[in-house]
Order: C-alpha cells, then sequence, then structure tokens
C-alpha cells in the first residue's frame, strides 16, 4: 500500500487527507495485499480502492464494459468504452435513478471497435462526457449488461458493499472525488 499511495502523491499529487477512488484492474485485495488475476472478461476481477490518511477500504468491482456491451456497443460502430488510466474527477449524481458517482469533469476512453475484448493503442481514444459513472450493479451474475463502460461495485444497491461505499462518501463534506484508473501492468511494478 506504501508504494501505491507514494505513486497517487507523486503522480497525481494527490492530498491524502481527502477521499480518493482509486480503480485497479486485474487485481484482488486480499488480506490486505494485493493479487493479480487473469483479468477475464465479463468477471467482477478488479479492485475498487476509497482511501483517506490511513483508512482504506477495499472493494470487489469490474472497470470493463461486460461482454453483452462489447459484442452489441451503445455506442454501435464506435466500439465499447473503456476508461483509460489515468486521473478524473467525479461528484454525487445520479446513475438510472440511484444515488451514484458521475463524472464532473472529462474522462479518456478508449473504444474497442473491433469488438475483440481487447483495447489495444491503434483503437480510437477520445475524451468527453460519456455518462461513465460508478455506481451499484443492477442484477447478479456476471457483469453483462451491468456495464456498458462504467466501474461497477460487484455489490446489488441495497447490498452492505455498496451502501458502506456510497454512505461513506456521500457523508463526507468533499464533494469532488478523485478517481484514479490503474491497468494491471501499471499496478504490477506497485506490487
Amino acid at each position: 500500500m506504501t508504494k501505491l499511495k507514494k505513486y497517487l502523491k507523486d503522480k497525481y499529487k494527490l492530498n491524502s487527507t481527502q477521499w480518493t477512488i482509486v480503480g485497479i484492474r486485474g487485481f484482488d485485495y486480499v488480506d490486505g495485499k494485493f493479487v493479480q488475476n487473469s483479468d477475464e472478461i465479463d468477471q467482477f476481477n478488479d479492485t475498487v480502492l476509497i482511501m483517506k490518511g490511513t483508512e482504506v477500504r477495499a472493494y470487489r468491482a469490474t472497470l470493463d464494459p461486460g461482454l453483452t456491451w462489447i459484442l452489441k456497443p451503445m455506442a454501435g460502430i464506435l466500439g465499447a468504452a473503456r476508461l483509460e488510466e489515468g486521473c478524473y474527477m467525479y461528484q454525487r449524481g445520479k446513475h438510472k435513478g440511484h444515488d451514484a458517482f458521475i463524472q464532473a469533469g472529462k474522462v479518456t476512453i478508449r473504444r474497442d471497435k473491433n469488438k475483440d475484448k481487447k483495447w489495444t493503442m491503434d483503437e480510437e481514444q477520445e475524451s468527453g462526457f460519456f455518462g461513465i459513472h460508478i455506481h451499484a450493479r443492477f442484477s447478479s451474475g456476471k457483469v453483462g449488461t451491468n456495464s456498458a463502460g462504467c466501474t461497477v461495485l460487484d455489490s446489488l444497491w441495497d447490498q452492505k458493499d455498496w451502501k458502506e461505499f456510497q454512505t461513506l462518501l456521500y457523508s463526507s463534506s468533499q464533494t469532488i472525488f478523485p478517481y484514479v484508473v490503474i491497468n494491471q501492468e501499471t499496478m504490477d511494478g506497485l506490487c
């Protein structure tokens, strides 16, 4: 955790006195340690942390769209969107009528135009407002239709993990939350 905190401070100038959301692709957080996994598509195999000072809470999640939306993207021929590694600003807001976290600024995405479940450097990248939110899941099972590019905690709206995550951040006086997305390759160097 020390290397991760140093990375957040050095690369993004993040202040440990405010809540920061960190999404890590292809890693589980088990017994206080990061464990790399196969990072398969359509699985809740990523980790979302919320951090402030010495307090760290970890949640199982996905940072990738489900297979349903990869094969039949909302954006049609443009392809399914996935957040690029980086630091973005989020705020309280609504996702399909539920309390969630929405973009407070532009984000950068890459699209899987050829639907091969990989977001490669030769595929389109763009910045803007795409409705890439952070929220709970709507249904059990695989990622499926739960994410078309959003970060989704592996928790239904009324379950403990989502309620804890949402309540803790909503009850703070903070209005903007940095959200740092870290790809598996980068995190591998921080373990």
